[in-house]
């Protein structure tokens, strides 16, 4: 066999190399004219969710067969061609581009899709200036505005930070320009859901500080509906209202009630938010600088409740081994222990529900419980949407709060309940005031005013057609620092949730109110994901620990116990005539065993801490190793594979 030269060795090299970019050329210029999408993540981000592709596939059933008829159109502006444009920010706008490709794939020709580049001192930039786009560091432009006949809805910048959300930021806006229309949505609270003076600060109660803004959970219905506020002691509910939230109701009058009752008897929906220990409850606190939760007392609706064959403990929350937190630290940043705030996974929620199928977490602190009494024909169906694990008991809920390690320490055996945290109740509803509407107390006299005849009237006994209202054993859901963190960043103040609490409360808010396109996208906001082995292993680890934790805290305790009868014994020898002789060297080999007794628990919890400080990092290392390390095995092997066989030749 000739042996090859050097000239043809390289020749042969560079027409390989030549062969290879031409293939590579052409692939991509085949593959350009292909369009095809894979989308491998949990729960297809990527991918245009269910509910976005029935709201573009309403679009034709409004145009029918018309083609004159109006378009739903999208002008979206990128600016290209300027160094100044960031490189993650220019990625970020090719996949929104992306994004919006696949509303027109879906839609066809009910959707008119425009691609502006707003160059500087040009029509376009006119363009964007007039459709409300706004200039990010006034040197490029990153938006869009969707319009459908007179309705135009603007997103004047796009944030990286919402990519998870863009989506529902998009679908959100077609559904308002399509539905201009709002459904009214009342909000009836005894907290400071409004916004307003900060009760913790007496200037701002002076109206000498900054104001609080609403609570975020308003502030996002404002902008999909026309929310109301509903006084707490109002008796009567406006008959415009179609969705009524009624967050921690405390010592209605019947007369409240009663209103309450009747709205709902006339078709209205009902979402009730029950709690037996409200963080941001401050009536109970004289010193409102000084917030203790839970002074103020639980809530609930005692008359509708039994009416519907509920009851709802106001004084006890849930306690859950399953569900606490694994990693909680306190203000300090020293380990705490929480059982009673509850970190709900997908096992906790229906899968069911609509209203419940999407959400991943949910943050719940100090949560309640209903319980609906079985063997009762009332016409009325439950659906359970959130529960407790079967790991879980009840508690005290003043002292859920101060004393999580003995709650742990003295958990005992679990209930092996499922104590139901939310629920839907569908059905007929009768009344709870079958005598008709409570006289009003005079004011200022014990006695009451005798209703005339044509009060009752108006008085409904029964739903005409079947009903629904949500249950709720939780406000803290609620509160802002629970369930969003708040970002200020260039395009502005930028609000993103930490789990799907807030997407919980749109959802039910959206399915009550006869829409759920919104639910299925809107549920991706969750951005909480959770290593879910990680969490297994640590539980693993927790009980492996808990037994030796549990003999060395009980010898502790027999040890404190003898030390403190010694002790007392030695003060009372010397304050009394009557002398009793202690023997200090005992005394002190007690002492000297409490401290061993408090290292050997300190080094249990340390121990554990190590042991699931390994676990995870165990985790991190395969998820971030594992792939390189295949290649570079394949690589290996491919290496000495090809060596062989030029050595053979």
């Amino acid at each position: 066999m000739k042996k090859e030269s050097k000239l043809d060795i390289l020749l042969h090299g560079v027409g390989g190399a030549a062969v290879v970019f031409t293939c590579v050329v052409l692939f991509n210029i085949v593959s350009a004219q292909v369009k095809f999408r894979a989308d491998f993540t949990e729960g297809k981000v990527f991918t245009l969710s269910e509910g976005t592709r029935n709201i573009l596939k309403d679009l034709d059933k409004d145009r029918g067969d018309d083609s004159d008829s109006a378009k739903l159109k999208i002008r979206f502006f990128r600016t290209k061609g300027n160094n100044d444009v960031p490189i993650m920010l220019s990625s970020f706008a090719q996949r929104v581009e992306d994004l919006l490709d696949q509303y027109k794939e879906t839609a066809g020709s009910n959707l008119e899709l425009e691609k502006i580049n707003p160059s500087p001192d040009t029509d376009e930039e006119d363009l964007a200036v007039k459709d409300g786009i706004s200039s990010i560091q006034g040197t490029f432009y990153l938006g869009m505005s969707i319009s459908y006949l007179d309705s135009v809805e603007t997103l004047p910048s796009l944030d990286p930070r919402r990519e998870r959300n863009l989506e529902y930021d998009i679908s959100r806006r077609i559904t308002k320009v399509l539905k201009p229309k709002k459904t009214v949505v009342g909000v009836m609270s005894s907290l400071n859901v409004w916004g307003g003076p900060d009760r913790s600060n007496p200037m701002a109660m002076m109206n000498r500080g900054q104001q609080q803004p609403a609570w975020v959970f308003v502030q996002q219905l404002r902008q999909d509906y026309d929310v109301q506020q509903i006084q707490p002691a109002a008796t009567e509910i406006d008959k415009t209202v179609d969705v009524l939230l009624v967050i921690h109701p405390k010592s209605l009058s019947e007369q409240t009630e009663y209103a309450l009752d009747q709205f709902v008897l006339r078709g209205g929906r009902l979402i009730a938010f029950v709690d037996p220990l409200a963080t941001r409850d401050d009536s109970g606190n004289q010193n409102p600088q000084m917030r203790i939760p839970g002074l103020g007392g639980g809530s609930t609706l005692e008359k509708l409740f039994k009416a519907w064959n509920l009851t709802f403990e106001n004084s006890q929350v849930i306690a859950d081994l399953k569900y606490q937190p694994k990693n909680a630290q306190g203000r300090d940043g020293q380990p705490v222990v929480m059982p009673a705030y509850l970190l709900l996974d997908k096992s906790a929620v229906s899968k069911e529900n609509l209203i419940t199928s999407q959400i991943n977490s949910l943050h719940l602190p100090y949560v309640g419980h209903f319980k609906r009494n079985s063997g009762v024909n009332d016409g009325l169906e439950s659906e359970i949407l959130l529960k407790s694990s079967n790991q879980s008991k009840l508690v005290d809920g003043m002292s859920s709060q101060f004393n999580g390690q003995d709650i742990i320490d003295k958990f005992g055996t679990p209930s092996g309940t499922e104590h139901i945290i939310a629920m839907r109740l569908e059905g007929k509803f009768k009344t709870a005031f079958p005598d008709g509407k409570p006289a009003a107390p005079e004011e200022g006299d014990d006695k009451v005013v005798n209703e005339n005849d044509d009060s009752k009237k108006d008085h409904l006994s029964e739903t005409e057609e079947k009903n629904a209202v949500l249950l709720i054993g939780d406000t803290d859901l609620l509160v802002n620092e629970i369930s969003v963190r708040v970002q200020r960043t260039i395009f502005g103040n930028q609000v993103q949730m930490i789990n799907g609490n807030l997407a919980f409360v749109q959802n039910a808010v959206e399915n009550m109110g006869g829409d759920s396109n919104l639910i299925t996208v809107r549920s991706r906001e969750d951005q909480n994901r959770p290593f879910e082995k990680i969490n297994e292993m640590q539980e693993e680890a927790t009980k492996k620990f808990n037994a030796e934790l549990k003999r060395a805290q009980e010898k502790l305790e027999s040890i404190v116990a003898e030390k403190s009868k010694m002790e007392q014994n030695n003060n009372q020898g010397e304050n009394q005539v009557l002398t009793i002789k202690i023997n200090q060297e005992d005394l002190k080999q007690i002492r000297k065993q409490e401290a061993e007794a408090q290292r050997q628990i300190r080094q249990v919890r340390k121990d554990l801490r190590k042991d699931i400080d390994r676990l995870q990092l165990r985790l991190q290392l395969a998820n971030v190793g594992v792939i390189p390390l295949l290649i570079i095995i394949s690589g290996i092997v491919f290496f000495f594979i090809k060596r062989r066989k030029t050595a053979a030749v």
